[in-house]
């Protein structure tokens, strides 16, 4: 513990001073809290992506008897802190390619934006337009499209729709029925003058 706070001291100390040189150069304190911001973001991206390589390096020394080496490959993601650029090794396995990496963390295979970062864009999707949401995760150092934001929300709400149908199946298949004073035999419903 003692060796974690001593790095996270050392990397407070250099981000103070490239702080500082944004400090003597700023106009007001808001330009030079967005400068801290951006190399802010920057640094922890670029900090990130070289944290997965050496994750990908350690995950390599120990890799499952079987799987061969093809070769490298590289992958960005807009994350909450900015793009994360990473490049990690691909192997050949019984059932295809193999990322050993992308395996361990669970990262959806093809996907441009990272699990937070769309955590971030249903939510903020909800209240704002796509375009809007879009610009507040470009605050954060990422760049992502309006359709990128459809795209999640959309998938967010296609596992909502299958956990309340499993949920639905559940409770009827195991003969629950919800408690009612009265029960009626037919059930008329009118949808846009439309009878059921």
């Amino acid at each position: 513990m003692d060796n974690d706070s001593s790095l996270r001291e050392a990397a407070v100390a250099s981000m103070a001073e490239i702080f500082l040189a944004g400090a003597r150069g700023a106009a007001d304190f808001a330009a030079f809290e967005d400068a801290a911001i951006a190399a802010g973001h920057s640094m922890m991206a670029e900090a990130m992506g070289r944290a997965l390589e050496a994750r990908d390096a350690e995950l390599a020394a120990g890799r499952p008897a079987g799987l061969r080496m093809r070769d490298r490959r590289e992958r960005t993601l807009a994350t909450e802190v900015g793009d994360v650029s990473f490049s990690r090794c691909r192997y050949a396995g019984e059932e295809g390619a193999v990322y050993l990496l992308d395996d361990a963390l669970d990262l959806p295979w093809g996907a441009r934006v990272s699990p937070g970062a769309a955590a971030f864009l249903v939510t903020a999707g909800t209240m704002a337009s796509y375009a809007r949401t879009a610009s507040l995760l470009a605050r954060r150092g990422s760049s992502v499209s309006a359709t990128a934001v459809m795209a999640c929300l959309r998938s967010a709400g296609a596992l909502c729709a299958e956990e309340d149908e499993a949920a639905a199946d559940a409770l009827y298949s195991d003969g629950v029925v919800p408690a009612a004073e009265r029960a009626r035999e037919a059930l008329l419903v009118e949808a846009d003058g439309t009878f059921l």
